[in-house]
């Protein structure tokens, strides 16, 4: 295939995220594909947590939806460790690896979005849409300079943010509504890996460039 060759409608790649886990998937489900990525061919599935390569493969080469011959253009959606600063056990060439030795023609390329520190960082890019969330006013918000610098904050600061003002916070299907309320324009216009990983979906959505297979 040619570098740069355009797909028809009916020829465009899938794209398949992979999310982390539960919140990832209300995250990019409520609030990304909406927003950012209606109009493309958009499928997903939760990998519960398991970044390992095992998991990530069966994953990849196991999509429940595809079509045979269906191509795919695979993002997984994931964040860094708040204790070891990076994801563990995830090994992205690894995976693109796999799918060489495996032989996936099909899938044209796999790339990463990754939450510094975790996705729960995202949230903070928000900060006043936590508060108007947890019915602060804004006359008793009164955040830790932390707060303000959302790529030191994680999963940990929001659970102490909500349980400050008599709430809780542990994530999965409990923070749809959470996640819902959130400004999510506020968070791209803060956020680079959020907007460079949007960016690269769109950039490549039409493109039957298979990457894996030069």
């Amino acid at each position: 295939m040619a570098r740069g060759k355009t797909a028809k409608d009916s020829e465009k790649p899938v794209i398949y995220l992979l999310y982390e886990g539960v919140t990832e998937k209300i995250f990019y489900e409520n609030r990304i594909i909406p927003q950012y990525l209606k109009r493309l061919n958009v499928k997903g599935r939760d990998v519960k947590g398991n970044t390992k390569l095992p998991k990530m493969s069966l994953a990849v080469s196991q999509p429940p939806f595809v079509k045979k011959g269906q191509k795919l253009r695979i993002y997984c959606c994931t964040d860094n460790d708040a204790t070891y600063q990076r994801v563990p056990d995830f090994d992205l060439d690894s995976i693109r690896k796999a799918c060489k030795k495996e032989k996936l023609k099909n899938v044209l390329s796999v790339d990463a979005i990754v939450a510094n520190m975790e996705l729960e960082s995202w949230f903070f890019y928000d900060l006043d849409g936590i508060y108007d969330f947890l019915g602060v006013s804004e006359g008793k918000r009164k955040p830790k300079q932390k707060y303000k610098q959302p790529r030191r904050c994680n999963k940990k600061d929001l659970k102490t943010l909500f349980h400050k003002h008599g709430k809780s916070y542990r994530g999965g299907k409990s923070s749809t509504e959470f996640i819902k309320s959130l400004d999510i324009k506020r968070i791209m216009a803060g956020c680079k890996e959020l907007r460079e990983g949007i960016a690269l979906i769109k950039a490549k959505a039409n493109d039957l460039t298979n990457d894996l297979f030069l």
